[in-house]
């Protein structure tokens, strides 16, 4: 791969780092390692992002007093089906919150909420036993 060369400063003891890292895991293609390094680490920032959401969604859902176990059911199987209407849904609930809106500001749209979860407790095996 070919492309402009970029330059880092880096001192004696990093260079030393960033060749055995290379070595190990990019046949000693310095640009390769970096190129993986990257990779991880936007990985790395999604996962950091998700574990932010979820932990904020755990807050929230303990704040209204819905059972986690229970959505996550509820979850789990509109991923396991995505085409359904259940799947649609949460994808549209989802999106209603997108915005970083806490629930208590968005009371316009709770009706949303509450239509889904009395549609998902009608049809999920998992809200039926909570």
């Amino acid at each position: 791969m070919s492309g402009p060369t970029i330059g880092f400063s880096v001192g004696p003891s990093d260079q030393e780092r960033v060749q055995r890292l290379a070595d190990r895991y990019a046949h000693g293609n310095r640009s390769s390692w970096l190129r993986q390094a990257i990779d991880l680490f936007e990985e790395k920032a999604l996962f950091d992002t998700l574990a932010d959401v979820q932990a904020r969604g755990d807050r929230l859902t303990a704040r209204r007093g819905i059972d986690r176990d229970v959505l996550a059911g509820l979850i789990a199987e509109a991923a396991a089906n995505p085409d359904s209407r259940h799947a649609q849904r949460v994808a549209s609930l989802i999106e209603q919150f997108a915005d970083g809106s806490e629930l208590d500001e968005v009371e316009a749209n709770h009706e949303a909420a509450e239509a889904f979860m009395s549609a998902a407790s009608t049809e999920s095996p998992a809200a039926a036993d909570a």
